[in-house]
């Protein structure tokens, strides 16, 4: 076995769809979307561990370190930087990132909700019921029911949640 991960890469390159049913699509679909939430997780954890190295003096940040030597664009490493931040911030989203559960629209939302508030704030909010509705929603909706962000950006209390004014709600 060479390097695994030119490996898979070349597995996923070369997988075979040409006599695939439209079922059997969207199964593939389904689960190559859980795959690409999976791999986005290993990209978090990267983040997290290159900030932690940044730290001691041993790697760029982050923000720099996921560029990929100016390979990726900076909005794009900047983001995933921040989802890092998250992820590291708060090991349960990291979970459920690492696992496919979430993707990147549902960290970034959880990052919007968790930013400017203190300690003790934070310490309110039931981030395992927030990853618990996370797993059931799409984060964009499909048009009948909104997703998961608009859940948490355009509610103003929720039950159980964090509210825009920082109380929680019963």
């Amino acid at each position: 076995m060479g390097d695994p991960f030119v490996d898979v890469a070349a597995v996923v390159a070369g997988f075979p769809v040409d006599d695939f049913s439209e079922p059997d699509l969207r199964q593939l679909l389904t689960h190559t979307r859980r795959v690409e939430n999976v791999v986005k997780g290993l990209v978090y954890r990267i983040g997290a561990r290159a900030d932690l190295l940044a730290t001691e003096g041993k790697a760029a940040p982050s923000g720099d370190f996921l560029g990929n030597d100016g390979k990726t664009k900076s909005s794009s490493s900047r983001r995933d930087s921040q989802r890092s931040k998250t992820a590291s911030e708060n090991p349960s989203v990291g979970d459920a990132a690492g696992a496919g559960d979430i993707g990147e629209d549902h960290i970034d939302s959880i990052t919007r909700r968790l930013k400017g508030l203190t300690d003790e704030e934070r310490a309110r909010v039931d981030l395992e019921g927030l990853l618990k509705k996370a797993k059931t929603m799409s984060a964009d909706g499909n048009g009948r029911t909104p997703g998961f962000v608009a859940f948490l950006e355009f509610r103003t209390e929720t039950p159980g949640y964090i509210t825009r004014s920082g109380g929680t709600c019963p």
